[in-house]
């Protein structure tokens, strides 16, 4: 009677497992839908440029921004971020803590104590995120590999296959971003700009303007984070140059004048990356100026202009 019990008991696990088991595996083909629609969501944008150009100001204007800090030079900034009990902005000091405050922020329940709603998250910036990376790979590896490991003292001791490991750090970012973004949140990451060597297409180098991050090879933060941004803005100061001298002793000089404009490109040139892409990217100009008089509303008609292509 016992074993009768058992085995109608193991019939009945076997029937509630086998229905689950059909439940899970249902045709991945039975899913797909076909539309023509162009779909429209929120945005991840970088913004890059010289220090003190303006980048991390800029995004006061974008909607209902948040402010991610690892660095103190966003403490000016009239915007929410997170700060101690004493009211001290809190700058992210690892790689963990950073993870740490998006996890926060991806859950609704935490967004909802908020005085306002949140619709930007602003990583400012990628720089800081960078040096957190390494410190965080060199902790994780403190020896060499091989017969006579040798203690780590930076990521560079770590050789070229080294350098491989930052790589996951950052997909785990985007992994973020996407998250936000199914969240309806957009993302802007933050970065400075400098200048990298590149190859043209008839084999001559030269010096092009790029993001002051890791680029070895196939280890090449630029081109991994370019691949999933949405839009890519280059924030540069908008300068007159004038010619000194004649012959050999000819000079280019710039023009300084107390009115200087700030000009962000939204298109690759061939001295520096940018990028829209967007259906209805015809709309973006190729560059927007603004100076004092008129920072607050060029800067927010650039965001419009995002939100609407």
């Amino acid at each position: 009677m016992q074993y009768l019990l058992f085995s109608v008991y193991c019939d009945l696990i076997g029937l509630n497992l086998n229905q689950k088991r059909k439940e899970m595996e249902e045709s991945f083909l039975d899913t797909l839908h076909v539309s023509n629609e162009s779909t429209k969501g929120p945005f991840f944008l970088i913004l890059y440029g010289k220090p003190c150009v303006g980048k991390s100001g800029m995004c006061i204007n974008a909607p209902d921004p948040f402010y991610v800090s690892l660095e103190s030079g966003t403490d000016w900034i009239p915007a929410p971020k997170f700060v101690d009990k004493t009211g001290e902005p809190i700058h992210a000091k690892t790689i963990d803590e950073v993870f740490q405050m998006l996890s926060w922020l991806l859950k609704a329940s935490n967004r909802a104590k908020l005085e306002r709603p949140l619709k930007t998250v602003v990583l400012d910036s990628a720089g800081f995120m960078q040096k957190m990376i390494y410190d965080d790979v060199v902790l994780k590896h403190p020896f060499t590999e091989g017969k006579t490991p040798k203690k780590v003292e930076s990521i560079i001791d770590l050789g070229f296959d080294g350098m491989g490991y930052p790589m996951d750090y950052w997909n785990r970012l985007l992994a973020a971003i996407k998250l936000f973004k199914k969240q309806g949140i957009n993302v802007i990451l933050i970065t400075h700009s400098h200048y990298i060597n590149v190859t043209s297409s008839d084999g001559k180098s030269y010096k092009e303007i790029g993001f002051a991050l890791q680029s070895y090879g196939k280890h090449n933060v630029q081109e991994l984070l370019t691949r999933a941004c949405d839009f890519c803005y280059y924030l540069s100061m908008a300068v007159q140059t004038v010619t000194v001298g004649s012959g050999k002793w000819a000079k280019t000089a710039a023009v300084g004048n107390n009115t200087s404009q700030v000009m962000v490109t939204t298109r690759q040139t061939p001295l520096f990356f940018a990028k829209t892409r967007a259906i209805n990217e015809d709309q973006i100009p190729d560059n927007y100026y603004y100076g004092l008089d008129d920072r607050e509303e060029v800067q927010k008609q650039i965001f419009n202009d995002i939100l609407n292509a």
